[in-house]
């Protein structure tokens, strides 16, 4: 895993109210048929398995944190996950990376979760998805993590 600076979001030139949830994404300052979910790109990580990408979606009602993984590429979302809820706001408070295909996501106001995430190289639809994602939850009274399904 190696932190990157390749992309960017295209500026937005409508209103705020107007703005979409999706982003284009620019490669290297050029434009690029990418699409992804998110106003505010946050992390960036080129991998083996492709590049992850982690935004943000900051809408008046409520936020939302992506994790994105596209490909080598640069032409297809491999696959997409939605950390938060509708009303919610959530915010990117930390990534860690494990390994080359591991890492997990804390967010700010749910500290005690941990979101961890498994880059694969082959997927079965709905099965074995390429961007794997567990959830873990700190029991306090025993120190220890435990899945949670959230």
């Amino acid at each position: 895993m190696k932190p990157v600076e390749r992309f960017a979001f295209a500026p937005w030139l409508g209103t705020v109210q107007s703005q979409p949830s999706e982003s284009a994404v620019l490669v290297d300052g050029q434009p690029s048929t990418l699409t992804i979910s998110g106003r505010r790109l946050c992390r960036q990580y080129e991998t083996p398995a492709g590049y992850v990408l982690i935004t943000e979606l900051d809408f008046w009602v409520e936020e939302q944190v992506f994790v994105v993984l596209i490909s080598k590429d640069l032409r297809t979302v491999l696959g997409e996950h939605v950390l938060g809820h509708w009303y919610s706001s959530y915010y990117l408070k930390e990534v860690e990376w494990l390994d080359e295909t591991h890492f997990f996501v804390t967010l700010e106001g749910l500290e005690e979760y941990r979101f961890y995430f498994t880059l694969r190289p082959r997927h079965i639809p709905l099965i074995y998805p390429r961007l794997g994602v567990a959830c873990q939850r700190l029991d306090t009274r025993r120190g220890t993590w435990k899945r949670q399904f959230f």
